[in-house]
């Protein structure tokens, strides 16, 4: 009858939207997981490039001082071998 039609019909919609669902929910649970992936290498590949700066800062920061010193004209030697020297400016 068409009543019976009708409902197999529905019936049979209902299932492939159902495994279409299934799919797709499977499909973006492995997208989420690349993305998680990615996001955890972006993070290490961050860390890696915050401790650099650090140090390149450090470099810097200890190079002016090495300069302030030298500008300033003193020498300082070890006390066993040498004194303390004033260069004339």
């Amino acid at each position: 009858t068409p009543d019976n039609l009708s409902v197999f019909c529905d019936h049979n919609y209902t299932v492939e939207d159902t495994m279409h669902q299934r799919k797709r929910i499977h499909q973006l649970e492995q997208q989420v997981e690349k993305l998680r992936k990615k996001l955890k290498t972006a993070q290490q590949r961050c860390r890696r490039q915050e401790r650099q700066l650090e140090k390149l800062k450090e470099v810097v920061h200890f190079q002016k001082e090495k300069d302030d010193i030298s500008e300033r004209g003193y020498v300082i030697l070890p006390n066993d071998y040498f004194e303390i020297v004033e260069v004339p400016a």
